[in-house]
């Protein structure tokens, strides 16, 4: 079976194909705004065709947006307070929620009192949509991080997974730069631009980009220094190629498959990807994140937040709000479909301690993926309840962005990160 293209599936919805059922009256219809179809998509088409059992009119049609575009959208919103150009039901990264519940909460439905037993849920994952006392999502994944690595062609090289396991980034760099030298096959990819793998770098020993008062803070940052430097370093080895965008992500999920990039670190939901394609089973060895090395806090897990479903309050969010409670809000049915699919880490505790997470993972090459999944995600929540947290994450998050990229161009490091902390400073 060759690799799903997801981009097929988003056109014919919008050339009015629905997932999953039939042709509907208005009241029946969902839009859903998300990214990542290998996770997402799969996960709502098995919501929609499990609510479909008992709504056989319900109608879904599912639009691919990026969570910068998603931002952008509800910033646009916030402002005007029009919500027309919303869906009906979208997906949100939590370390975003709480800006808009503080800017906008009008923008969102409340989910109180919508019969979910927000107590099944992690509750840290819960009070990223909290606020008030009010309940404004459905936590969906944990977002913990894995490492895995194409262990068939790794052993060739004379490593296994356990060669990747509790080391530091100084040591997956080592080993990287001697299979450059071997067969010039990088080790790791990312998006440049992409912060992401520098937060999590800082998140695993235990910092932040915020001090104990709330406020960004970059310039005067230690961790963040030696994240930032060890990326930099991972990208002028060689050992982490870096691509342009985030709009080639099927190109880079491609490169991992055909073994032209022999790694990744990511959330777990990556492995949905490669599930996808052809010839991929017991290929991937599954493991924690390298350790920072000169921090003495430094760890081997981190996160980025995780997921959660949101409704839009356009006056009309009934259905929204039914397919959210008979589905994602409390369906342990529906998880232990959708976890071997995709590989998600759960936010909701019933799923979690079904057993679904002791089943065998296709694509893993020792069997217990979804396992490892589950462990070091649940550790890595233990490292976000002690981080320092503030609403203007993602504005940090896109100042750290350039200043790596000036790093990247030879700008010095403190230059860079203090020309960034005041751009935020002014604004």
């Amino acid at each position: 079976m060759k690799r799903i293209t997801w981009k097929i599936l988003i056109l014919a919805i919008a050339a009015g194909s629905v997932c999953p059922a039939v042709m509907a009256q208005e009241e029946e219809r969902l839009n859903v705004w998300c990214w990542n179809p290998d996770v997402n998509f799969q996960a709502l088409g098995q919501a929609a065709e499990l609510y479909g059992e008992t709504h056989p009119e319900f109608q879904m049609e599912t639009v691919e947006v990026s969570w910068n575009e998603i931002r952008e959208a509800l910033d646009q919103a916030a402002k005007t307070g029009e919500t027309d150009g919303l869906p009906d039901l979208l997906l949100m990264q939590n370390y975003g929620i709480q800006k808009y519940l503080t800017e906008a909460p009008e923008l969102f439905t409340d989910l109180t009192d919508s019969g979910i037993l927000f107590s099944d849920f992690e509750q840290g994952a819960v009070e990223f949509s909290t606020s008030q006392e009010k309940n404004y999502g459905v936590p969906f994944e944990q977002g913990g991080m894995i490492a895995c690595y194409r262990t068939d062609l790794l052993e060739e090289l004379g490593y296994t997974a356990q060669d990747f396991t509790d080391i530091t980034w100084g040591e997956l760099q080592a080993i990287g730069e001697r299979i450059l030298a071997e067969n010039g096959t990088p080790l790791l990819s990312w998006v440049k631009g992409d912060p992401g793998l520098i937060l999590a770098m800082v998140q695993s020993a235990g910092g932040s980009l915020f001090d104990e008062k709330g406020n960004l803070n970059l310039a005067d940052n230690d961790v963040l220094k030696e994240a930032v430097r060890t990326y930099v370093s991972l990208v002028d080895s060689g050992v982490l190629r870096e691509i342009e965008a985030w709009d080639e992500y099927d190109l880079y999920v491609e490169e991992l498959i055909q073994g032209n990039v022999l790694g990744c670190v990511n959330t777990s939901g990556i492995l949905a990807s490669f599930g996808q394609a052809e010839e991929q089973e017991g290929k991937w060895g599954v493991t924690n994140l390298p350790a920072l090395e000169n921090v003495e806090s430094a760890g081997n897990y981190a996160g980025n937040g995780g997921t959660s479903w949101m409704v839009i309050e356009d006056g009309d969010t009934g259905t929204a709000v039914d397919f959210l409670a008979s589905t994602f809000g409390g369906s342990q049915e529906l998880y232990g479909t959708l976890i071997p699919l995709t590989a998600v880490a759960a936010a909701y505790e019933p799923a979690v301690q079904s057993g679904v997470y002791e089943e065998t993972l296709a694509v893993s090459s020792d069997g217990a993926a979804l396992s490892k999944i589950l462990e070091y995600s649940e550790k890595s929540l233990e490292i976000e309840k002690t981080a320092e947290t503030g609403t203007a994450y993602y504005e940090g998050a896109d100042a750290l962005a350039e200043a790596v990229n000036a790093v990247l161009d030879g700008t010095e490091l403190d230059e860079a990160l203090a020309n960034a902390q005041a751009a935020l400073n002014k604004k």
